[in-house]
């Protein structure tokens, strides 16, 4: 007994290179623990419970009195708002990840390359990353002159008689095609404002490609688009796939949609219906990041 005792003491006193590695990851992950127990899992749990609850707000205290699971069942049955909804921000989702996925890559390869001020570019496609904030956005967003420029809005002077819908719907473009392409011109900017943080890890997954892999490549008459699609798109998938989650939760979060909006019209009124409408959307984000995870679980390529 004695002697494990000794062996264990020893460990402790003397760890491995392995273990010691285990602890500084740990040390550097600690932050985020603490702050997703706090800021996150702690929430999570007190709108699960207010969900089943009528909420009550009183001078320093939450009066709560249980409904069990009349909020849910009035989501689904009295509630068809909700589904429409529903319908209709998950229907601008899947667009808006291959949009922000591509325009990622492709700024990504820009800054990837070697010439006269790379810095001062990267400088400026990473400023939304630091300076990042709803507000800042919706203010853009309502700027006349933009909102004039996109929607070709009468009332704007600048823009007057620009319609590109219009012009699109003349030239027989049919108009499911058209609501499409205008939604995309009308998501230029908070294009480019969200594409921050998906280029950085994207820049970092390009930077970690083998040289010798380009090199070879090269020395077999391989052309750009070739290495592209056989090298670089292949190492890049580990990446693409955080990069999807990333932009998944992103959106669902986004003050903008529908849905958010929605939320928080009731959450002045009724916290508990409010809760679990959080609830049931969360649930759909979470199905949505499961589909991609089943979709690249076979056509992800890790390097060895």
């Amino acid at each position: 007994m004695s002697g494990v005792l000794q062996g264990l003491w020893k460990k402790i006193r003397h760890p491995s290179y392995e273990r010691k590695k285990s602890r500084t990851g740990f040390l550097f992950i600690a932050p985020w623990l603490v702050g997703s127990i706090w800021f996150f899992l702690i929430p999570f749990m007190d709108s699960f419970i207010y969900s089943f609850n009528k909420i009550t707000i009183n001078l320093g205290s939450l009066d709560k009195v249980s409904v069990g699971f009349s909020h849910y069942k009035d989501i689904f049955t009295g509630d068809p708002t909700f589904l429409i909804i529903a319908y209709d921000v998950l229907n601008r989702i899947w667009y808006e990840i291959i949009l922000t996925i591509v325009f990622s890559v492709f700024l990504a390869l820009l800054m990837n390359g070697k010439y006269k001020g790379r810095i001062l570019v990267r400088a400026v496609f990473f400023l939304p990353v630091i300076i990042a904030s709803g507000v800042i956005v919706e203010v853009f967003n309502s700027a006349s002159v933009v909102n004039g420029m996109m929607s070709g809005a009468q009332q704007t002077p600048l823009f007057q008689g620009i319609e590109f819908s219009s012009l699109l719907l003349k030239a027989g473009v049919s108009p499911a095609v058209t609501d499409v392409l205008m939604r995309i011109i009308n998501s230029i900017f908070a294009l480019v404002w969200r594409s921050g943080v998906q280029t950085i890890l994207l820049l970092s997954g390009l930077q970690t490609v083998p040289k010798t892999a380009y090199e070879a490549a090269q020395i077999e008459g391989a052309t750009p688009w070739e290495i592209f699609w056989k090298i670089t798109f292949p190492l890049l998938t580990p990446i693409l796939v955080l990069c999807s989650f990333y932009t998944v939760v992103d959106l669902s979060n986004d003050p903008s949609h529908l849905m958010v909006k929605y939320i928080y019209k009731f959450a002045k009124i009724n916290i508990g219906y409010a809760s679990a409408l959080a609830n049931i959307w969360f649930l759909f984000i979470v199905l949505i990041v499961a589909l991609i995870f089943l979709i690249f679980r076979k056509r992800t390529f890790f390097e060895e």
